[in-house]
């Protein structure tokens, strides 16, 4: 488990590098480049559970797909930031446990480090979502499109619930401590 955090660490760490050096070239490409160019007509999906729906957008033609493009990787690459520093967080604690100390003072914050991570990190993921789809509706122009934000409660509710975990283990380290003074 600790040599699989490890691996899933560096791997989240070049792929997240490369979204953002992607992201970064394309700021400096152009927006009339026909890389970022619509067709004709171009198709709004989404895949929610078990429906799928598709808008087809008949006055996108031409428009440049830059901003959604940048704001997409960008998305990708903290999403996959996120990952990596939980990643991070594991491994330490992991590496506690290896060491035959899995009650060290410092895996309370590390558990409160993922919780507080879960919470910041899923609201900043849905604001560059929300980012992404205010630019797909200056690229359709379409009036009929809103972009509605909903915070990510299920992140959140768990992010403080392993914040309460940490809390829980701290105070517990902290019991521990007492009683190893008192012998």
């Amino acid at each position: 488990l600790f040599v699989l955090t490890k691996i899933l660490f560096w791997l989240t760490i070049v792929v997240s590098v490369g979204t953002l050096v992607t992201s970064i070239v394309y700021c400096f490409i152009p927006s009339d480049s026909s890389l970022f160019k619509t067709g004709v007509t171009m198709s709004i999906e989404s895949e929610y559970s078990i429906f799928k729906y598709s808008i087809p957008v008949h006055n996108a033609a031409g428009k440049s797909m830059k901003p959604m493009l940048i704001s997409g990787f960008l998305a990708m690459s903290i999403s996959l930031g996120l990952i990596s520093f939980i990643c991070w967080q594991l491994k330490e604690i992991l590496r506690t446990v290896l060491d035959k100390n899995p009650f060290a003072q410092k895996n309370s914050h590390r558990i409160s480090m993922i919780g507080w991570s879960l919470i910041i990190g899923s609201c900043l993921i849905k604001a560059t979502y929300m980012v992404n789809g205010i630019f797909l509706m200056n690229i359709v122009d379409s009036k009929e499109l809103d972009v509605l934000i909903k915070l990510p409660l299920d992140f959140i509710f768990i992010g403080v619930l392993i914040v309460i975990l940490a809390r829980v283990f701290a105070y517990g380290n902290y019991l521990q401590d007492e009683y190893d003074a008192t012998l």
